[in-house]
């Protein structure tokens, strides 16, 4: 027996270095823990921790999870106080205290329901089930799991559903329901295999093993359950070896192979020893802690007593001589100490007149300075900002005058191009030419668009009345033709008020930018463009341009008005649209309100101070 004990020893020490591993985890994050500040990470570490400590000490795992949630509940933190009750929980349940493992699971279920926090609801649903299992009562187990499954199935949890499919396993096992069960089993494994969570597969192989156990099917039952034992020895989790020892007790048994039999049930036997004295040693351990700070209280109590009682005997003799000493001094002082304070009074004031006017003169000169470097500056200032103005006016002159002027040579070579493709009769001279084009027309929107941003720079807003509709379809037909779309592929509808008195000149850059983005970036051969138009009160208007294209992408959302930004280097545009677009609103004081969705609309709308005709 003693020979068997030992060999017995060495085998289990297959997994001891996975608590060292642990250890250092856990030190890591404990390092991470004192290096933090923020209040709620410091909850997040402390659960992580307590998770860690399940394996190598249960004790400080409790303790660990009791402070995250003290912590927790004093930040109102709901995810952290729910991680929490999930750990008091699991805590609780290995304990066997399973009444207070419900309390803790029963928390962090309402935690989770009433802020929606998922894993909240999942985990504390399945520790339920788990304690109704343990106790027996499979109906009411069966009813958990099947809840927590109907959750995650609905979220698509699939990483989630490999511990429910496994408990609901496990149930079926229990109802002699073997084929029920393997086909939730297999499930489990599949997932867990997916996400390579070979520690959650121990419990998961061995009720396969049971399952066919079940089924007298002996060969499959023992391939899984030395696999469970294999891993539960990997990662040392003594409750999994205790598990699928007493499994393989069961299935030698039933092959008739009672040596084998015998020894898996004698290390059963060896491996629920060492779990009772772990856990008596944890009782132990507590009950000593308790007793060490009960005694340094009470110490530390009688000692800040008689210190206490110390200072207020100190404190009175001192308070009698001072009042002793005082009297007698008071008496025969009083007179020559108030003459002599009466003379250093009069010398300090003074003094401190000489000092005072002889600080007013400095400032005095200090201030006639100040106010002539001051004025110097200003002046400077003044002439820099006005070379800076005109400056600024000569570029943007410039750059009108050059996109205004080239754009006259440039509609001659487009026509050119154009009579070139006609006239080539090569396909290959046409492939030219339609490049050479395309190059043109690019140039030519750049131009059009620089020549936007001058008129909106140093235009003045003129309130003109016109109709918003022909606008619209003035400015698709434009479009059309410059972007060889034809009018039957665009969908074009508009609802609202139809004329309005507002900056045309303005209102047209905007609306020609908006569609011409909607046109190229559709994603349908149908493009379909909507303008919904509407009065929210006096002076304001509404204006929302809905496309059905290609959206955009959340993380360029905040880019989009950038000058020369596009969103991906096969972008047909230039990256000015939206930036002439932010400028011609802000120049008529309005706002840009923008929603899409990537591959499924994008929604433009303008709110502007104008005039209805009403």
């Amino acid at each position: 027996m003693l020979l068997f004990s030992n060999a017995f020893a060495q085998e289990a020490g297959v997994g001891l270095e996975y608590p060292v591993i642990v250890k250092k985890h856990i030190d890591s994050l404990e390092s991470l823990l004192e290096k933090t500040e923020e209040d709620t990470t410091q909850v997040v570490l402390l659960n992580l921790i307590s998770r860690q400590y399940r394996v190598i000490d249960e004790y400080q795992s409790f303790i660990k999870a009791l402070e995250a949630l003290e912590k927790a509940e004093k930040l109102s933190y709901w995810k952290g106080m729910a991680e929490s009750y999930m750990n008091l929980g699991f805590i609780n349940n290995e304990q066997g205290l399973y009444d207070q493992a419900i309390e803790m699971y029963q928390k962090g279920l309402e935690i989770g329901k009433k802020h929606n926090i998922i894993k909240a609801q999942t985990y504390c649903l399945n520790g339920i089930g788990i304690i109704s299992w343990e106790k027996q009562d499979y109906k009411q187990a069966l009813y958990f799991f099947e809840e927590c499954r109907k959750v995650q199935e609905k979220l698509n949890l699939e990483k989630e559903l490999g511990v429910t499919y496994n408990n609901i396993g496990l149930i079926n096992n229990h109802l002699s329901q073997h084929d029920e069960a393997l086909k939730y089993l297999f499930k489990a494994k599949a997932i867990r295999e997916k996400y390579k969570e070979n520690e959650r597969n121990i419990a998961t192989f061995n009720n396969i093993g049971i399952a066919y156990l079940g089924k007298k099917q002996y060969k499959e039952a023992l391939e899984n359950s030395l696999q469970s034992l294999k891993l539960a020895k990997t990662f040392y989790q003594k409750r999994r070896i205790k598990e699928a020892t007493i499994t393989l007790s069961e299935i030698y048994e039933g092959m008739e192979d009672y040596q084998s039999a015998y020894r898996y049930l004698q290390e059963h036997r060896i491996i629920l020893d060492s779990i009772s004295k772990q856990d008596k040693a944890s009782i132990i351990a507590e009950i000593n802690r308790k007793k060490d700070i009960e005694q340094k209280e009470s110490q530390i109590s009688i000692l800040r007593q008689n210190n206490q009682l110390r200072n207020v005997i100190y404190g009175i003799i001192t308070l009698a001589l001072i009042g002793v000493i005082g009297f007698i001094l008071w008496r025969s002082k009083r007179k020559q100490q108030f003459y002599k304070v009466l003379l250093q009074k009069n010398e300090e004031i003074s003094n401190q007149k000489g000092i005072i006017e002889q600080q007013n003169a400095e400032l005095l000169a200090l201030n006639d300075n100040l106010e002539k470097i001051v004025e110097e500056r200003t002046k400077k200032l003044f002439e820099s900002n006005l070379k800076l103005q005109n400056v600024n006016n000569e570029l943007d002159t410039y750059v009108y005058r050059f996109a205004h002027d080239f754009r006259s040579p440039l509609s001659t070579m487009m026509g050119l191009s154009n009579l070139g493709k006609m006239e080539s009769p090569k396909d290959s001279l046409k492939d030219i030419f339609d490049k050479i084009h395309f190059t043109l027309e690019q140039m030519d929107s750049l131009l059009r668009k620089l020549s936007g941003l001058y008129q909106i720079a140093h235009q003045d807003v003129v309130y003109t009345n016109f109709s918003l509709p022909n606008l619209c379809e003035k400015i698709i037909r434009y479009l059309a033709e410059r972007l060889h779309v034809k009018m039957n592929d665009i969908h074009f509808t508009y609802q609202g008020n139809e004329e309005i008195e507002g900056d045309k000149a303005i209102i047209e850059i905007t609306l020609e930018n908006i569609i011409e983005n909607s046109i190229i970036f559709s994603s349908k051969k149908l493009i379909q463009i909507n303008v919904d138009v509407f009065i929210e009160r006096k002076g304001i208007v509404h204006i929302r341009i809905t496309d059905a294209g290609i959206g955009i992408k959340p993380h360029y959302k905040d880019r989009i008005f950038e000058m020369f930004f596009r969103g991906d280097e096969g972008s047909k545009g230039n990256g000015l649209g939206l930036h002439v677009v932010q400028k011609a609103v802000d120049k008529m004081r309005g706002e840009i309100l923008l929603e899409s969705e990537p591959d499924q609309f994008t929604a433009i709308e303008l709110i502007l101070p104008i005039h209805t005709k009403e």
